[in-house]
């Protein structure tokens, strides 16, 4: 026999077509299908629809568009719906389900922390439920006045679902739960898209209206006019770069915060059917009846402060930016003690300042701040790619990529995924990156697809958000390391026409110098200075401009600015390049000073399991610099051998790597190889042509 499929289409509620009918002053069904025969100049009554209509039989949403016309009501207030008593059972349950889940979790939590942490989660948990108090006895003013920030968004308070109850609480054949989607105007466009997504649900359906439209109303008005079972508010509080974006359902007992997180503003333009996706999901759990966790409000004031520090971190290029975003994170969980996303970001600006300044220091409480992350929500996206960073930071490159994978694969192929997000894929572009360029690659399980997927997730980051320059240099840096240094230095042009990210605009010159044209890349890196005086980069690398020119005085003052605006960088590169100007110089007792403090650095990476075949290379480079300087004073255990081993394999290296690993070859006698190597990066750089080392030795 044949199976049946189920007939789709609406149906309208008797009682309330005879109500409308009242109220039209229209006596029978005959007049009202004649009124619809008149007003569409029909020759035939439509009386077989108007009885299918009245007999509560399903027809198409048209036809009974039709019909409500002809009463002179919105289709929706005659719709055939459930009855609010299963609508309010699924919203008091999942309620009260996370209630008891967030009560067992505090218990066990307060036998674990300590007493600062403890005290803060009380404090958490009595306004939690002062608040819930509250509601109950004044609900029935929730949405009178709502301005249009109402709300107090949180940045990703929700955490994973829990287990699912596999049953609809509101599963009933008579017809829809109907909500009314209340949204500010700037997310007018996502509300309307919603109620599209929301007409392809079998048991929710959804109207919209402004928020100008229910101002002077409670809940009850709002619930009786418009013939829903529930009110569903859509807020905002933005900045430049993110937006924080809240969904709240309220029906006549009780409200709950479905949907809190802080998204790119990528999302909200172009991509915005992404978000749409993501609240769909969100809203049909919740009414369906599955078990799910409900986000917990952040404050208005913390939010705001999260916000303006996640745009400081976004285009932070200075360490003096790293500390204002710290500071204004530190205000953000000073006042809301479970503030998990806002310590993920102090963990993430640590793990950038340790860069700069005290990386000792800064990395022990990056992880201090990564831990107080996961003790209030391991789950939530920011804190999983916060802890990668911090990771891949400290040597951990194999560690950060498994970290944040899991979630990312799951996200890549899913837009309704809650880590479907640019800077979640840009950042894990950067992370394969750094891993398929380290030591272990080559001692790891994993295959090589691991150096393709760099390029799908910084363009799937890209796809997202067009200007997201952290995935730009990610892809520009990737092709430069190919030795596809055209296809890296058009990645950097166009970024730069996008987006005046210091970073950018210091590879762009680098890439203008790797092709000998030291008068752009000279202008590019002053250009930079005029724009953000206090990034050591624009200094560092016109430094190597005046180089190139052998002009090693304007070189040494370039090099020494950029050193007096980062005293304390941990980059050994830096370190080394200025000893080499020094050397250049003709003072070769600060020389030495200056290998030594890049070998002293190069040699901690490789103690933290921080290095790569370019690191290895750089420490056996300064020892021969500095054995060269002083043969008495600086001797090294088996140089030529060490030597001869990169010789026989020198896969791996970057250019300037391979330019060092040229003047080694001349070093233990072995010009040819040493002129080789000149001609092969020179072929790729033709800078290269001008180095002092090759010139001079």
């Amino acid at each position: 026999m044949e199976t049946r499929k189920r007939k789709r289409g609406i149906k309208a509620s008797r009682v309330k077509l005879e109500a409308a009918m009242l109220d039209a002053g229209i006596e029978t069904q005959f007049a009202l299908a004649s009124k619809i025969a008149e007003s569409e100049g029909l020759e035939k009554i439509p009386k077989d629809l108007v009885s299918k209509v009245f007999r509560e039989r399903a027809v198409s949403t048209h036809n009974l568009a039709r019909v409500a016309k002809a009463l002179q009501v919105e289709a929706h207030t005659i719709y055939l719906s459930s009855e609010s008593t299963p609508f309010e059972r699924v919203a008091d349950f999942q309620i009260e389900s996370e209630l008891a889940s967030q009560s067992a979790e505090d218990n066990e939590t307060d036998k674990i922390k300590s007493a600062p942490l403890a005290r803060g989660r009380t404090r958490a948990k009595v306004v939690l439920f002062s608040v819930i108090f509250l509601f109950i006895c004044a609900f029935a003013i929730y949405l009178t006045g709502h301005s249009k920030q109402a709300s107090d968004p949180s940045a990703l308070s929700l955490v994973a679902p829990l287990e699912s109850t596999n049953k609809r609480l509101i599963d009933n054949p008579l017809g829809k739960a109907l909500l009314l989607i209340q949204t500010q105007d700037e997310l007018k466009h996502i509300g309307i898209q919603l109620v599209d997504v929301l007409h392809s649900t079998d048991f929710i359906g959804a109207v919209m209206v402004t928020e100008q439209q229910t101002a002077e109303m409670s809940l009850p008005e709002i619930l009786k006019k418009w013939q829903v079972h529930g009110v569903l508010h859509l807020s905002m509080l933005e900045s430049t770069h993110y937006a924080s974006i809240q969904m709240e359902m309220a029906h006549a007992s009780n409200r709950a915060l479905i949907f809190d997180q802080v998204v790119h503003q990528g999302l909200l333009g172009e991509s915005s059917s992404i978000l749409v996706a993501r609240l769909h999901a969100h809203l049909k759990q919740f009414v369906s009846g599955e078990k799910v966790a409900l986000a917990s409000a952040i404050s208005k004031t913390s939010m705001q402060k999260y916000l303006e520090a996640k745009d400081t971190l976004y285009f932070a290029h200075s360490y003096q930016d790293l500390d204002k975003a710290l500071t204004l994170l530190k205000q953000a969980f000073q006042e809301q003690p479970d503030f998990a996303q806002a310590y993920a970001e102090a963990c993430r600006a640590k793990v950038q300042m340790s860069w700069l300044k005290d990386e000792t220091a800064s990395l022990a409480l990056a992880t201090t701040y990564c831990q107080q992350a996961e003790e209030y929500n391991s789950m939530a996206p920011a804190v999983i790619s916060a802890k990668a960073e911090l990771l891949s930071r400290t040597g951990r490159a194999l560690a950060a990529v498994e970290h944040l994978e899991p979630i990312l694969r799951g996200a890549i192929s899913d837009s309704a995924h809650d880590a479907f997000d640019p800077d979640a894929f840009a950042l894990f572009a950067e992370l394969l990156l750094v891993f398929t360029t380290s030591d272990e690659l080559d001692s790891s399980e994993r295959g090589h697809s691991d150096d393709g997927n760099i390029a799908v997730y910084a363009e799937k980051a890209l796809s997202i958000a067009p200007d997201h320059w952290r995935a730009m240099n990610t892809l520009g840096n990737y092709y430069f390391a190919k030795g596809d240094i055209r296809a890296a230095a058009k990645r950097f042009a166009s970024a730069s026409l996008v987006v005046k990210q210091p970073v950018i605009l210091a590879n762009l010159g680098t890439m203008q110098m790797c092709f000998g044209e030291l008068d752009k890349a000279k202008q590019t890196y002053l250009d930079l200075i005029d724009s953000a005086s206090n990034t050591y980069l624009a200094y560092e690398n016109l430094g190597s401009v005046f180089m190139f020119e052998h002009d090693f005085v304007g070189a040494l003052n370039y090099k020494l600015k950029s050193i007096k605006l980062q005293p304390d960088l941990a980059i050994h590169q830096v370190w080394g390049s200025l000893a080499e100007v020094y050397l250049r110089n003709g003072n070769s007792e600060l020389a030495s000073q200056h290998y030594q403090k890049a070998l002293r650095i190069a040699e901690r990476d490789e103690l933290l399991d921080n290095t790569s075949a370019d690191g290895r290379l750089s420490k056996l480079y300064y020892q021969m610099k500095l054995n060269v300087i002083d043969p008495n004073g600086f001797q090294f255990d088996d140089l030529a051998r060490k030597a001869n081993q990169f010789l026989q394999d020198s896969s791996g290296l970057g250019l300037k790597s391979r330019s060092h690993l040229a003047w080694i070859a001349g070093q233990i006698g072995k010009e040819k190889v040493k002129q080789e190597i000149w001609a092969s990066i020179s072929q790729l750089c033709p800078v290269y042509k001008q180095s002092p080392e090759l010139n001079f030795g």
